[in-house]
């Protein structure tokens, strides 16, 4: 199976997809127009071949987000024996399938949705369902939803529901509320933590009562290689409980990088050689260099720019940083590298004497083979100088004299080395 995506103008974008089994074949075509003061316009037209024949789809829909109002309308037929992977044996498949919805917001007096579903099926009744709701802010930290469903055609069926949510924290809220369907009146309380977009725990702890009570929690570890999961669950029938494991493996830029989940666009990110820099995606962390300078960031907006930054009390005091914020603009599924000009001053204090043991005079200059930077020298022969390795073959200049420098830098030298005395052999005072 596999699908093409590709912006012919910048309003249009075409798609086409293929799936290919030994028995059953399903070829597509569609896109989407970017309709100025209107909205998407989407269509897509779709061919099957299998044991059940051969079969055809067709759909077309049109959205807009915006405010204060919004709203989309989608449509789609389906053939007898049109099928495509994970689709229902085609007795179980609708003939046709709409859905709209509409939504509106009032600013600080809330917002209102409204929802309608309608299902053409071949063999049971169709379905045919409006739902509407209302959602208003009460407080900073609290809100209330108010929803109602009803089945217009097929199994009667009719549905109110109230929910106040509270923010606890900027990851932490609770929730209580009630559901009332078939003359059963369900209550529901929640409180969810939600794991940060890096590395860091979550949970969920939710308790219903009613005709069918039933209690759930849940735990999710999320790391730099993988988001680990722990379920459980009380019913009736008794306790159920689910353990679940999640990861991906990035090839990119010579680099094989273990990760989270990847089903979006990402980058690798790289700051130097320096490790434990936290990377910001957006303002928020989301990924710590390791030991060679390298962190995953995602998912990315493909498409957009998303912003990747730094911060400079992260890196060490010789840190040289040509930039702290990078913009990146993936494609979508796709992965990118992000270099961040980064590298280590390697500066040292140079104490530097004549051979008579008198300080080399102010105003004298100190150089490196290869460089044009040059480096004042201060009383007392000091001068300070960067882009130091190692070793380091100097030369200092002083009323076109010169003289040739050795510098070795010490490998626990710290920060801020100081380095002399140093004669420089063959300069006059």
């Amino acid at each position: 199976a596999g699908t093409h995506r590709l912006g012919l103008t910048d309003q249009l974008t075409g798609e086409a997809r293929a799936e290919l089994l030994k028995d059953q074949q399903t070829l597509g075509v569609g896109g989407s127009f970017l309709w100025p003061l209107v909205g998407i316009l989407s269509g897509a037209v779709a061919v099957s071949r299998s044991p059940q024949g051969d079969g055809a789809m067709a759909s077309v829909g049109l959205e807009r987000q915006s405010r204060p109002i919004g709203f989309g309308f989608q449509t789609q037929v389906n053939t007898p024996a049109f099928t495509q992977l994970g689709a229902l044996p085609p007795r179980y498949q609708p003939r046709q399938l709409t859905v709209a919805r509409a939504n509106y917001a009032a600013g600080g007096a809330g917002s209102v949705f409204a929802s309608y579903v309608h299902q053409a099926n071949r063999a049971q009744p169709d379905v045919e369902i409006a739902t509407v709701g209302y959602t208003v802010s009460i407080t900073q930290d609290a809100f209330l939803s108010v929803s109602a469903m009803r089945s217009i055609k097929g199994e009667p069926v009719r549905s109110v529901g109230i929910t106040l949510t509270y923010s606890l924290g900027p990851r932490t809220s609770a929730s209580a509320g009630s559901i009332s369907q078939r003359g059963d009146t369900a209550p529901t309380v929640t409180v969810q933590h939600s794991p940060p977009l890096g590395a860091g725990m979550g949970y969920r702890l939710s308790s219903t009562g009613g005709r069918h009570p039933h209690s759930e929690a849940g735990l999710a570890l999320q790391m730099d290689y993988g988001t680990y999961t722990l379920e459980g669950a009380q019913t009736e029938r008794g306790s159920a409980f689910r353990v679940g494991a999640s990861g991906g493996v990035a090839v990119l830029g010579g680099q094989l990088r273990l990760a989270r989940r990847l089903d979006e666009s990402f980058a690798l990110v790289k700051v130097g050689d320096y490790p434990g820099v936290p990377v910001y995606r957006d303002n928020q962390p989301v990924a710590t260099t390791d030991a060679d300078g390298f962190a995953l960031v995602g998912p990315l907006r493909p498409y957009q720019k998303n912003n990747i930054s730094i911060r400079q009390d992260a890196l060490p005091l010789d840190a040289q940083v040509g930039t702290l914020n990078l913009g990146v603009t993936p494609v979508r599924r796709s992965g990118t590298v992000v270099e961040f000009p980064v590298k280590a001053a390697r500066g040292a204090l140079l104490k530097i004497f004549l051979e008579d043991g008198r300080p080399l005079p102010a105003g004298a200059l100190v150089g490196m083979d290869g460089r044009e930077e040059e480096f004042p020298v201060a009383l007392r022969g000091e001068a300070y100088v960067t882009g130091l390795d190692a070793s380091n073959a100097l030369w200092a200049s002083w009323k076109g004299q010169r003289c040739r420098l050795d510098v070795a830098i010490p490998k626990d030298a710290g920060p801020l080395p100081v380095i002399g005395p140093l004669v420089c052999r063959g300069v006059a005072p």
